[in-house]
């Protein structure tokens, strides 16, 4: 059984950074999305367990705090989570460490990849983040920590809106026509998941992403 968090231990871990930091925010504003019960039956990763073999050895590209890695670590997945978020790793580890020893040696967070040989990459809600002009770079780092695939899922046009997104996609044709255009990458499918507004992209990167 996993175990859940206790609020004030995740309150006392943000009270180091500013008051506008993303997760503080969520403190404040979003409470229910740092407990585990929030993410349980959540459609990302669900659909990630649906696409990837269990048993797995899964790179989460922008992981956050971590809790679908968790359920997926809980569900036979080997998870290793990157973000450059240090509050976000912080809650991240917290979570992780209420977990049985199973749990806990499925499943790990970073503030820098380590290089692994990995069965595919996933970036849930992170693209929509990142300006164009920086796109390589991100297929690069992935591919350089040794993920040859990523499972990509974004908003559908102004779904889940943010004040810090800087990409907007209203169709499977916009997604695949930008990714293809500036992310280097080869488009394998990308589908529209209309009911949980999210577009979704299944792509391979090219060695050309890492410079090489």
């Amino acid at each position: 059984m996993l175990q859940e968090v206790d609020i004030e231990v995740i309150r006392a871990l943000c009270d180091p950074f500013p008051e506008d930091h993303g997760f503080v925010l969520r403190l404040r504003q979003n409470q229910k999305a740092l407990f585990l019960s929030h993410w349980k039956d959540h459609f990302e990763w669900l659909f990630a367990a649906s696409i990837f073999p269990k048993g797995s050895t899964i790179l989460d590209w922008g992981c956050g705090t971590g809790h679908s890695d968790v359920l997926l670590a809980a569900h036979g997945y080997k998870v290793v989570g990157a973000d450059i978020d240090e509050l976000g790793i912080t809650i991240a580890n917290y979570v992780r460490s209420l977990q049985s020893p199973t749990i806990q040696s499925l499943v790990s967070f970073h503030l820098e990849a380590p290089k692994l040989d990995y069965s595919a990459a996933w970036s849930s809600h992170v693209l929509e983040h990142v300006p164009k002009a920086e796109w390589r770079d991100f297929f690069s780092k992935i591919y350089e920590a040794g993920a040859s695939s990523v499972l990509l899922s974004v908003p559908l046009g102004r779904a889940y809106f943010d004040p810090d997104h800087k990409n907007f996609w209203d169709s499977e044709i916009a997604l695949s026509e930008d990714l293809g255009h500036h992310g280097k990458v080869e488009v394998n499918w990308v589908r529209c998941d209309k009911s949980n507004e999210v577009l979704r992209a299944m792509l391979t990167l090219r060695a050309e992403n890492s410079g090489l």
